[in-house]
């Protein structure tokens, strides 16, 4: 029960948290990173009991509690279809690392924003040399628009390759 209401604080927490970026953030509404939180954060509904139960409800669908009841004497044979759309569902579950290794990298980027700010007794004539020298050298080392591009294309290319390897190979594992 404790699980269940985190997992629902959770999924308020992150739905608050698409529709702050979407307003915020000037490209996010409508991006790749976008839909990629709204799957993740949907696919806490299915570890959810009660939200569960709603929409089994809902929607007219059995729900089947035979593998969570243990019968002595009796054993329970699961479908190959049904083993593989679990399996598919797991997979699915794995797209919120992608929201925590998100939240690292803003979490790391405040905290060098941080840190900049700190060091701001310093005099102005040494203030002014170190914008300078930090501008030289944002210049020289500053990786090009095409470069930007490009990383940005491999990375969600990733990532889409291994959500896709991990929802499709359950599915071509023989069961016995």
């Amino acid at each position: 029960m404790f699980f269940s209401a985190f997992l629902m604080v959770f999924l308020i927490m992150f739905t608050i948290e698409i529709l702050a970026s979407s307003v915020a953030i000037d490209d996010y509404k409508y991006s790749f990173y976008f839909y990629l939180d709204i799957i993740a954060t949907l696919s806490i509904i299915s570890d959810v009991g009660f939200l569960l139960d709603f929409f089994a409800t809902i929607f007219s669908m059995d729900v089947s509690s035979d593998g969570a009841n243990a019968n002595p004497g009796k054993m329970y044979i699961e479908d190959a279809m049904t083993s593989r759309l679990t399996q598919v569902v797991k997979a699915l579950r794995l797209i919120r690392l992608v929201r925590i290794i998100k939240l690292y990298k803003y979490i790391k980027q405040s905290m060098s924003k941080e840190s900049d700010e700190e060091g701001s007794d310093i005099e102005e004539e040494e203030e002014d040399e170190k914008l300078r020298l930090e501008s030289l050298f944002k210049r020289e080392t500053d990786p090009s628009k095409l470069g930007k591009a490009l990383s940005d294309r491999n990375t969600k290319e990733v990532i889409i390759g291994v959500l896709l390897m991990l929802m499709i190979l359950p599915l071509l594992t023989p069961t016995e």
